[in-house]
């Protein structure tokens, strides 16, 4: 303490020296301020952790693949493996829910063997079948679960079907339509599938799709047939705004 005293005696005095001030006027004296002192290190800010991938608002796909046409109760009979296409828009306001407007045209055909010809001039010949014509337009809710980039899923909703059979032949090489009916129903759509993200605005899925309805086409199906058609649809999606999937958040 003593040794403090003195020192500040000193410092007090120092100047009263013959020859100090001059001494020490060499040395100019800053005057610190807080505006003139360096900011205090920033503390690292704290980051988010990662959120769960966010929604896509809306998308386009566009599928194609094999048509199984059938009749439950056997009143179109013989069933062949056709062709479908569609394409569709759809909106999907949270992560595990969307919701799909598709538009979907399929054919396939049916025997005529056990069908009697009606009159005319025209016969069919021996291998001729009746051709089935599908234009469909499905509303279905999809819930959606989000495994990483694969997206499993089902779907269901109501369908509006106009479908068309067709029964064609030719006599002496004379091609001509024996007959056509036509029939505008309602039915119910159901769909198993999945999707793989690719990128963060393109996916490619697969899907397996029934469709139940009550049809008739008079003679040609012997009026009334509940018919299950069957569609195994490859698709490809883009979607916006993109998916951040794998993008980690910026901190507040």
């Amino acid at each position: 303490m003593a040794l403090q005293e003195i020192a500040a005696q000193f410092a007090r005095e120092l100047p009263s020296i013959p020859g100090a001030g001059e001494w020490l006027a060499r040395f100019p004296q800053e005057e610190r301020t807080v505006a003139d002192s360096p900011p205090p290190p920033e503390s690292p800010r704290p980051v988010s952790p990662r959120q769960p991938l966010p929604a896509r608002a809306f998308g386009l796909y566009f599928a194609g693949g094999a048509a199984f046409p059938g009749a439950d109760d056997g009143h179109l009979a013989d069933p062949h493996t056709g062709i479908a296409g569609s394409f569709g828009f759809t909106v999907r306001p949270w992560p595990h829910l969307a919701f799909d407007l598709e538009n979907m045209f399929a054919s396939g055909t049916f025997s005529a063997a056990a069908l009697t010809p009606p009159g005319g001039f025209f016969r069919p010949e021996a291998d001729e079948r009746l051709q089935l014509t599908q234009l469909i337009i499905l509303f279905q809710a999809r819930p959606v679960l989000r495994l990483g980039p694969v997206e499993p899923y089902v779907a269901a909703g109501p369908a509006l079907m106009f479908q068309r059979l067709t029964w064609s032949g030719s006599q002496f090489g004379i091609p001509g339509t024996i007959d056509e009916r036509n029939d505008f129903t309602l039915g119910l759509g159901l769909a198993l599938g999945t999707d793989i993200r690719l990128a963060r605005s393109f996916a490619l899925g697969v899907r397996y799709r029934f469709l139940l309805a009550k049809n008739s086409f008079g003679p040609l199906s012997n009026d009334t047939a509940s018919t299950t058609s069957r569609y195994l649809l490859a698709s490809f999606a883009w979607y916006w705004p993109p998916d951040s999937a794998g993008q980690t958040p910026r901190p507040p």
